[in-house]
């Protein structure tokens, strides 16, 4: 059987171990973190505080920020204290956002800001257990696949899932319809791809 989230916080964080035969079929295969690897982080609070050079890493199958202090690991608390978190070259930010009409609360990357921010939600979608019988393995490996959301927080309300229609996009937005539709027009744009969705909400704030 696939599995999906039981952690309510969370569009779709995996729950127990699962099985799918199929698993092929699953999506995209991820890693339980953002990156293995432990990164130097910044963190903003909204206070003004600043914490410089904290080794962190996104754990997306728990929905949390973790940290490495005097060799052990904990999760960041109260991350709705936090203004933004940098890891490298991702901004991330904790936010309200509907899901499944309920507002919820989470990690979320700020690709674009502005009065129109885009966010992108990561989750794990389904996990499968592997067998390593006969392949030189101790025991059984465990594979994720990924379930990535874009959301649209327009004026600082609760941020919504970006619809995958590109009028139904453009009719969340408070500007000129026809110089929106003029740009997609003109770029060939079909909003289905990170960087055209970027590019798009780049040219929605700053005209």
């Amino acid at each position: 059987t696939m599995v999906q989230g039981k952690d309510d916080r969370s569009i779709s964080s995996a729950g127990s171990p699962g099985h799918q035969q199929n698993y092929l079929n699953l999506g995209k295969e991820c890693g339980m973190y953002l990156c293995e690897d432990w990164k130097p982080g910044t963190i903003e609070l909204e206070d003004g505080t600043v914490i410089q050079n904290r080794m962190i890493r996104y754990n997306i199958y728990n929905q949390q920020m973790e940290y490495a202090a005097a060799g052990d690991t904990a999760a960041i608390g109260n991350p709705e204290d936090l203004s933004r978190l940098i890891i490298e070259d991702k901004t991330f930010v904790f936010r309200n956002f509907y899901c499944n009409d309920q507002v919820k609360q989470g990690y979320l990357e700020l690709l674009v800001e502005g009065d129109y921010e885009l966010l992108l939600h990561r989750g794990i979608k389904y996990e499968y257990e592997e067998s390593a019988e006969g392949q030189g393995g101790s025991g059984p490996v465990t594979r994720y696949y990924q379930a990535n959301s874009y959301f649209l927080s327009c004026h600082g309300k609760v941020a919504e899932p970006l619809p995958e229609k590109k009028n139904e996009v453009i009719a969340m937005i408070d500007k000129d319809e026809k110089k929106l539709k003029k740009y997609v027009k003109e770029n060939k744009c079909k909003l289905k791809t990170e960087d055209e969705i970027m590019a798009f909400f780049v040219f929605v704030n700053n005209n």
